[in-house]
């Protein structure tokens, strides 16, 4: 069974009343337009946006938000653009990738750099919480990605956060 198909199964046995096929769709999108990419760690790109889907959907977001999380690499990683995300799945779903992708963008090189976010994502999300729970997910599953990482880079990483 697949990380997706586990997250399925996940949806399916909550109480919430998820649009799979939405989520199926968004999931096609993103493995299709991330085919051929990988990690660091060398896994195949898209178990990242499953892995944050499945931290959305354990914290009881909503369809748009999992469907968001799926795409929130797309834009900035593929040929797909805001506007098709809009297209295919409305502007709701667009404007947190769009969220997403440009908090993405504040630098993201130690533990401190992280807090730093996290603390501008609070101030200027207030009003979309779905949109600072999708970015705090894609952080934290970051921060699990680099006991993956080589050696060097870990101690790179970690190094940075001392003062």
């Amino acid at each position: 069974m697949t990380d997706f198909e586990k997250l399925l199964e996940v949806l399916r046995q909550t109480r919430m009343d998820y649009d799979l096929e939405a989520i199926i769709r968004a999931h096609e999108i993103a493995d299709a337009a991330h085919s051929g990419q990988t990690r660091k760690s060398g896994e195949p790109f898209i178990t990242h946006p499953v892995a944050v889907a499945d931290i959305l959907a354990g914290l009881g977001m909503d369809t748009d938000t999992i469907v968001a999380a799926l795409l929130h690499d797309v834009v900035e990683d593929t040929q797909i653009t805001i506007d098709e995300v809009k297209k295919k799945f409305g502007a709701d779903v667009a404007l947190l990738v769009d969220g997403v992708t440009k908090l993405g963008r504040i630098p993201f090189s130690s533990m401190r750099c992280f807090l730093v976010k996290c603390s501008s994502v609070n101030m200027t999300l207030s009003k979309n919480r779905a949109m600072a729970f999708a970015e705090y997910a894609t952080c934290g599953r970051s921060i699990l990605c680099w006991g993956r990482s080589a050696v060097t880079s870990r101690s790179r990483q970690w190094r940075s956060t001392l003062p």
